[in-house]
Parts: structure tokens; C-alpha cells; sequence
């Protein structure tokens, strides 16, 4: 699911994260609450992942 807000402000924010799921919602109330940042380890398996994923979706374009 997207959640986009043009010019968001608190209210805005508020009510979009209103449809969330309530696990969802205590899972971002705990990575605001401890300030959850992503690792080095973390942000590189995602470049990794993101990589790979462009590249299996480069060659299935070139084949079709």
C-alpha cells in the first residue's frame, strides 16, 4: 500500500496513517520511539537486493 500526501502536514499524516494496520502502527511507533536507523549491513543488502532485482528485470525485458 502507498501512502502519498502532497504538502503533507501533521494532520495529513495523522489521518493517512490512520488506514494502517494496527501492527503496522506499533511497529512505526517503535522506530520513532528508539530511533530505528538503518545499519551499514542493512542499507548494503538492500542495494544488493535492489541490483538484483534490476538486473533479473533487465534481462527479462531484453528476452521478451
Amino acid at each position: 500500500m502507498a501512502i502519498t500526501i502532497e504538502n503533507p502536514t501533521a494532520e495529513d499524516a495523522f489521518r493517512a496513517l490512520q488506514s494502517l494496520p494496527k501492527d503496522e502502527l506499533t511497529r512505526l511507533k517503535t522506530m520513532f520511539i528508539e530511533g530505528n536507523e538503518e545499519t551499514a549491513e542493512e542499507e548494503e543488502e538492500a542495494w544488493r537486493q535492489a541490483s538484483a532485482q534490476s538486473a533479473s528485470q533487465f534481462f527479462e525485458d531484453e528476452e521478451a
